[in-house]
């Protein structure tokens, strides 16, 4: 059972990381042009394009990213509570440690892949990934590609123990309410003593969304 859930949290994760660069890039886009006092134009087809500029990093990367850092959070909450699943939900504490830890996880790779897509959106000329990688690399060497990191890493996690704390705090609030209300029956078992085992089983159906909704903290 864990390894299967773990097979899904990859998989959701990965699905709904893809779907929200392709929905997103644009707006990061003219964010990044607008912080960097470029106008943003949109007189044609050439303008609507240059929004997705840089794509490919995100594209290759945020995939993995969001499947990793659900894997990763799920992994520390299983470990901290040390019981396999079969006491309470775990404690507001625990996802956030279980969030912060995740984020840390994954900072190294996500400070890469923003340093590349932020240098993909601001130059005057298109590169190829291939290309920019290589003069960067002349240039400052691999710590390069990590400018940055302990402030990247402190945002990273931070925002991850935030936003893990504080959905699954809500998230747990409106299943309760629903099911108080007979709009759920399905999860009157949670409010009968089966603490973990129903919170797992909510939170996998959840995964999905949660993994989109993490395109926010970018």
């Amino acid at each position: 059972a864990s390894s299967t859930q773990g097979s899904h949290q990859l998989i959701a994760g990965f699905t709904a990381g893809v779907s929200g660069v392709v929905v997103g890039h644009p707006m990061d886009t003219a964010k990044v042009w607008l912080q960097h006092g470029r106008t943003v134009r949109l007189r044609s087809l050439a303008d609507v394009r240059a929004l997705y500029s840089g794509t490919c990093v995100p594209l290759l990367t945020v995939g993995t990213v969001s499947a990793a850092v659900f894997f990763v959070n799920d992994c520390l909450l299983r470990w901290q509570t040390g019981d396999g699943g079969t006491a309470g939900a775990p404690s507001a504490a625990q996802r956030f440690w279980a969030g912060l830890g995740a984020g840390l996880a994954i900072s190294p790779g996500t400070c890469v892949s923003v340093r590349l897509k932020t240098m993909l959106q601001t130059l005057d000329r298109r590169l190829p990934l291939t290309e920019l990688a290589a003069l960067l690399h002349r240039a400052e060497g691999p710590p390069g590609f990590f400018r940055g990191w302990r402030a990247h890493a402190a945002v990273e996690s931070c925002g991850r123990a935030v936003y893990f704390l504080s959905y699954d705090a809500v998230k747990t609030a409106c299943m309760r309410a629903a099911a108080a209300g007979g709009l759920m029956p399905h999860t009157v078992h949670e409010r009968q003593g089966q603490g973990q085992g129903q919170w797992r089983g909510q939170r996998q159906g959840w995964v999905g969304q949660d993994a989109a909704a993490t395109q926010s903290l970018r």
